[in-house]
């Protein structure tokens, strides 16, 4: 399947939201991949959390206004190479984009987003305990994440990814996220995750 092919049937949306996705990813060169990553996954993901970002508003802080906006990732090495040049030289909210690459011990609440990977799961609940309340939109992978208290999880549907939205947990960290966004999402509940 050609490579703009792949990321349509990734994104399965053909509104708002998916065209500057596939615009922003679909220009950029082959990343270098492990075996088991397909790096256009993550390329379409960090054009969702490009997008997020714009959609998403943030308690207002003036320390932050004029520093990076960082993109914290948690996982193997499969997933930071690959967002790190897609989002390279990007700017939201007239702010440069800053992806970094979190060990333990690093302070999780210093990002704006954090993203963590299918691979990291298992620590899922440490570190977004680690994240706490604080204004981090806390993004994943893996299956019940926004139900377990993370703000947004990406899903595979069929070939396409999608995302679910936990409002709860946004609005407890004091995040607004756009209509835009919950209405392309699946709402979810810390309840779910119950299920």
């Amino acid at each position: 399947m050609g490579y703009i092919k792949r990321i349509r049937a990734l994104m399965g949306y053909g509104t708002w939201l998916a065209l500057p996705v596939m615009i922003f990813c679909g220009s950029l060169p082959n990343a270098a991949a492990s075996e088991a990553v397909d790096p256009i996954e993550y390329k379409v993901k960090a054009g969702y959390l490009f997008n997020f970002a714009k959609f998403v508003q943030w308690p207002h802080n003036e320390a932050n206004a004029t520093s990076a906006f960082r993109i914290g990732v948690v996982d193997r090495g499969e997933a930071f190479p690959v967002m790190n040049e897609v989002l390279a030289g990007k700017t939201v909210q007239n702010r440069a984009v800053k992806v970094v690459h979190l060990k333990p011990g690093d302070d999780l609440k210093q990002c704006e987003i954090l993203f963590i990977a299918q691979s990291q799961d298992k620590r899922a609940a440490e570190l977004l305990k680690s994240v706490g309340t604080a204004p981090v939109l806390t993004v994943g992978e893996a299956k019940g994440f926004a139900g377990r208290g993370g703000c947004i999880n990406f899903v595979q549907v069929g070939a396409n990814v999608r995302f679910e939205v936990n409002l709860q947990t946004a609005r407890q960290a004091g995040l607004k996220i756009s209509s835009k966004i919950a209405s392309m999402a699946t709402i979810v509940s810390p309840e779910e995750a119950q299920k």
